[in-house]
């Protein structure tokens, strides 16, 4: 899937170009932008690990037929009370924006990802398949950072692409909390979403290295127990780029 700059950039370009009157209002364009980001909140909530019932729930989420998981949390944006039920119904547009940019790029980012860890490279086998996805999500990241923004992860915070008030992401953890039931058959907790929330901005914190002296020292530690470092690939460099190793700008088969 792309990482949070892609899905925050995408947004931004969708919410422009939406009519208004489907984000009216500050705290509907949050939930939008919050639905952008997707199930991969709950990547970050220890509330939805469940590893005794079928690991994350983000996780089981992004493997749900998209069209089914729209379909439930449309239900659930339904079933709010009226004064809130903008915030729900914009949460589950975000949300389609999510899951269409990821039909879109997941066949070419598992494409690339396979071909590395089945190229003989020393040090690589298809094992490290989860640290490869991650270097390549983060360095298109930098790459759609640098064509649409033209500045870097020095200047850019990727903690503006989770801001919202208490009331949107309690809105958005109620409806997670129904989906996680009625499309998984899983009970989760209702603040597992806001964990989710707080995790990932402590993770995005860790990660932002525009210097690369957390990155390494971070990475370090990580290797003292794995082989690689996913951390190191999931942190963005600071550089302004025009093509990504990744990116097949030379339209390869």
């Amino acid at each position: 899937m792309p990482a949070i700059i892609t899905h925050y950039l995408f947004g931004q370009e969708a919410a422009r170009s939406l009519p208004p009157e489907l984000i009216a209002t500050h705290e509907e364009l949050e939930a939008f932008m919050l639905g952008n980001q997707g199930p991969d909140v709950l990547f970050f909530s220890p509330f939805a690990l469940q590893p005794r019932k079928g690991g994350n729930i983000g996780s089981a989420m992004h493997k749900t037929d998209a069209g089914k998981l729209l379909a439930h949390m449309r239900d659930a944006a339904n079933m709010l009370p009226d004064d809130i039920k903008g915030i729900g119904c914009a949460y589950v547009r975000g949300l389609y924006c999510h899951a269409l940019l990821d039909a879109l790029a997941h066949p070419f980012i598992h494409a690339q990802q396979d071909a590395i860890v089945s190229a003989g490279i020393e040090g690589l086998d298809p094992a490290d398949a989860h640290e490869v996805h991650a270097e390549i999500e983060s360095d298109l990241d930098v790459l759609v950072l640098s064509a649409m923004g033209n500045t870097t992860i020095a200047s850019f915070d990727p903690l503006c692409a989770l801001e919202a008030s208490d009331e949107v992401i309690h809105v958005i953890s109620l409806m997670c909390k129904y989906v996680a039931r009625s499309a998984l058959g899983r009970d989760m907790r209702p603040d597992a979403y806001r964990a989710g929330i707080e995790g990932y901005r402590v993770a995005l914190v860790a990660m932002r290295s525009p210097k690369g002296v957390k990155r390494a020292i971070i990475g370090a530690g990580e290797r003292l127990f794995r082989k690689h470092s996913l951390v190191r690939a999931m942190s963005h460099r600071d550089h302004l780029i025009d093509q990504s190793i990744f990116d097949n700008h030379e339209h390869a088969p």
